[in-house]
């Protein structure tokens, strides 16, 4: 590690102010929430729904070797259908799409549900944390393909689809391995990691016989969620 520049990144994660708007009118006229979280809760609610990060201690930067729990879920009070549309942004709040930048991003990211694989305070070299292959919760989420820089997963859990108390975390460790060096950080650079959970109303709100599958699952919430808040 001597050898190794530790730069410090910061890694803005997970952005939570919520705004509730409520669409009425025509065949669409449901409740919807729309949120993102910046490492504090503030919360106006209609669903009732909200971001939880329990053990997010918000570190003003993060090292080479750092282990951090951050492990962000969905609570409502209501039934809902909901997505979690994650963003990775450069230092200027762009879209990153280069491939290589996004791929070591995502390798730092980790779904250890037990926290015994990562523990936080603790350091793992790259090949300890490559080994670990779960970066998100496939259990009760679906990823379906966004654009580059934009994931989306769609909770798909319990119930149907239907979330009606709170999700299990999407992921729950960033953990940035001790031997990356110069040429893993300066491709990796300061980054921000947004999250934004969208719900629709389910209650009253069956979802449609032509919803079969992820995909028109996918094209149904998508479609549905921009008309609402159009």
């Amino acid at each position: 590690m001597s050898k190794i520049n530790k730069k410090k990144m910061t890694i803005a994660v997970l952005s939570a102010a919520l705004i509730a708007t409520v669409a009425i009118g025509g065949s669409l006229a449901y409740l919807t929430d729309t949120y993102s979280k910046t490492n504090e809760i503030n919360i106006e609610t209609d669903l009732g729904t909200e971001v939880s990060e329990p053990d997010w201690k918000d570190p003003d930067s993060i090292l080479p070797g750092d282990t951090n729990y951050k492990n962000p879920y969905i609570v409502t009070k209501n039934k809902i259908y909901a997505r979690i549309k994650i963003e990775y942004k450069d230092k200027e709040n762009n879209a990153i799409t280069d491939a290589e930048r996004l791929a070591l991003i995502k390798r730092t990211i980790k779904y250890d549900p037990d926290f015994t694989n990562f523990v936080e305070g603790n350091s793992y070299t790259a090949a300890a944390v490559d080994a670990f292959t779960a970066m998100t919760n496939t259990a009760d989420f679906t990823e379906v393909a966004g654009t580059a820089g934009t994931d989306y997963y769609y909770y798909t859990g319990a119930a149907d689809k239907v979330l009606t108390t709170d999700s299990a975390p999407l992921f729950t460790t960033i953990v940035v391995p001790s031997d990356w060096g110069n040429d893993e950080i300066a491709a990796l650079g300061r980054f921000d990691i947004k999250v934004t959970v969208e719900a629709i109303q389910a209650d009253n709100n069956p979802l449609p016989d032509t919803v079969t599958d992820i995909g028109s699952y996918a094209a149904w919430f998508t479609t549905t969620y921009n008309a609402l808040n159009a």
